[in-house]
């Protein structure tokens, strides 16, 4: 009769022991998970942000280009007015229409701010924003330069 007891109060250790193991493991799959939820959300974060620099970069060389060609700088203010989100894009001769729309983040707009200048310069940042996780989530980064006329 002893020895059966004492099989007995070994098996009940051994299934305590499972449990706990059971336990720590999922602890440890949870505290994994969530690295790895973090790690995807902090790339989505990533990728947007490039994006967006990437479409202030390609409207500002627009911009100096057509600076270059003599053609841009001074009628910027008409077509592109400071801090008019997209830009007045009602304008059918609006040479900065074709630099507007065509975006690939949600609810993305550009706008781009002039700067007190100096009368040899022309000094912009291209603000881009969009919604990051929904409404709640809006999200902007800026691009800044200075232009020689």
């Amino acid at each position: 009769m002893l020895n059966f007891k004492k099989a007995v109060n070994s098996k009940a250790l051994t299934l305590i022991e499972i449990l706990i193991a059971i336990f720590i493991i999922v602890i440890g799959l949870t505290a994994v998970i969530h690295q790895i939820t973090l790690c995807t959300r902090f790339i989505t974060i990533s990728k947007e942000t490039t994006i967006a620099l990437t479409h202030a970069k390609k409207i500002i060389e627009s911009i100096l280009n057509r600076a270059e060609a003599g053609t841009g700088t001074y009628e910027l203010t008409d077509y592109f007015p400071d801090g008019i989100v997209d830009g007045p894009t009602l304008n059918p001769s609006n040479p900065y229409d074709v630099l507007i729309g065509g975006y690939t983040l949600t609810d993305e707009h550009i706008t781009i701010i002039h700067h007190d200048n100096p009368p040899e310069f022309l000094n912009l940042t291209a603000t881009v924003s969009w919604d990051r996780f929904g409404p709640a989530g809006q999200t902007e980064t800026s691009l800044r330069t200075i232009i020689k006329k």
